[in-house]
């Protein structure tokens, strides 16, 4: 399996195109307990996007298009009468990048070690999906 950490997203459809790899997912459909109250609920209100930048696979960056859910709580008496569902590991809250990437970050920003010029391996691209090093 190429995409391990996509195991609790349904994976609709992968393409290479404009020298990356994008990856289109969505959640399941499965209940989601609301994060106020705990009540479980499936009522989708709406859906939402979201852009989370992968480790590379074969030195192409990696994009992950995914769709989740906005369901409304079911109990009247909570606050909270919306929430966006999320998908433990794969990203936290806003976070825009996976737990891999996130790793191969700081892998890079402990290679360069405050280095002003990054070694040959980085500027190859190795690093681009997770955006450590960017060229002046």
């Amino acid at each position: 399996m190429l995409f391990p950490h996509l195991a609790a997203v349904e994976i609709e459809q992968i393409d290479r195109q404009d020298g990356q790899i994008r990856v289109e997912a969505r959640t399941r459909g499965d209940p989601v307990c609301c994060p106020s109250c705990g009540t479980a609920t499936g009522k989708v209100h709406g859906y939402h996007r979201r852009r989370l930048a992968d480790r590379p696979v074969d030195g192409l960056p990696v994009v992950i298009e995914l769709r989740l859910r906005r369901l409304g709580c079911l109990n009247l008496e909570c606050a909270r009468q919306t929430f966006h569902e999320q998908v433990p590991g794969l990203a936290g809250r806003y976070g825009r990048r996976t737990p891999g990437a996130t790793a191969l970050v700081i892998a890079c920003a402990l290679a360069l070690a405050g280095r002003a010029e990054p070694p040959s391996w980085l500027r190859s691209g190795c690093c681009s999906a997770a955006s450590a090093y960017s060229a002046p």
